[in-house]
């Protein structure tokens, strides 16, 4: 969960002679925010472009259901 807890991880399989363990991150940090408006219809739909660039959104993308 932390790099900490890594680094006490690693030291105690050395202490059982392992010595070629490598610690990696299994998943990216990701930043952002997700806004999931799940009522946007068709007519609704073009008012968001408004909402992104308000927002700073880059890309607005359709959650698959």
């Amino acid at each position: 969960a932390s790099q900490a807890q890594a680094n006490a991880g690693m030291a105690q399989l050395a202490t059982r002679g392992v010595r070629t363990a490598k610690v990696v991150q299994e998943l990216p940090e990701r930043k952002g925010q997700i806004l999931k408006l799940p009522a946007v219809d068709d007519r609704l739909r073009p008012q968001l472009e408004g909402l992104r660039s308000a927002l700073g959104a880059g890309n607005l993308v359709a959650c698959k259901a």
